[in-house]
């Protein structure tokens, strides 16, 4: 299963327009350069997919709102400690 952020720079990829995805850069420098070679009317329609593409990738990395692994996990990427035993306290 690949990463929503890869399967939507891949979708640009593959139409030949100038555009090529750059796994090593951050999103955002993916999305400037994508910025550059996509049509000026369709601009505003690639960037709510980009934002839809964001919380998918943070779901697919941390889970969602009822995973209380996931929440454990971002808690200690963040640096939460004591890492929460509850939902409740993970997420509140």
């Amino acid at each position: 299963m690949s990463a929503p952020l890869e399967e939507f720079f891949d979708e640009f990829a593959n139409l030949n327009i100038g555009f090529t995805y750059q796994e090593d850069s951050s999103a955002h420098d993916n999305f400037r350069r994508l910025r550059n070679v996509v049509n000026s009317a369709q601009i505003s329609a690639v960037r709510v997919e980009f934002n839809d593409a964001l919380v998918q990738q943070f779901n697919f990395v941390y889970g969602t709102d009822s995973d209380l692994g996931a929440w454990q996990n971002l808690c200690l990427v963040i640096g939460i400690t004591p890492v929460p035993d509850e939902i409740k306290d993970a997420n509140g």
